[in-house]
């Protein structure tokens, strides 16, 4: 889901930017030898590195499902749970509204 930075986890982040490029990047230079690319960007997945989180999270197994049905319907890119969905949709407004509210997600300082 790495359209933006989500502040909290910048690293994590720009991994996830970088795998969105590289994508975009692998799905041009494969489209001469019809090679399906899928971009699968979700968000919060219940896994052990989510352990803790206290946000929704999409079960593992579900984020699989929705990438099979990409790859059988021919969909470049899965968002695969209502955060996700949410903030790809949010990305059609300008990129600093969209880094604002993610910015206004953080607990602040008093």
């Amino acid at each position: 889901m790495q359209h933006n930075n989500v502040l909290v986890f910048a690293s994590y982040s720009a991994s996830k930017a970088a795998l969105n490029s590289i994508t975009q990047a692998a799905r041009a230079e494969l489209l001469a030898q019809n090679t399906q690319v899928i971009g699968v960007f979700p968000g919060l997945v219940d896994t052990a590195m989510s352990t803790g989180v206290p946000l929704d999270k999409v079960a593992p197994i579900r984020v699989a499902q929705l990438a099979l049905q990409a790859v059988e319907n021919a969909i470049e890119d899965v968002y695969p749970d209502p955060i996700a969905e949410q903030v790809f949709s949010e990305l059609n407004k300008p990129l600093k509204t969209v880094e604002k509210q993610f910015a206004a997600m953080l607990p602040q300082s008093a």
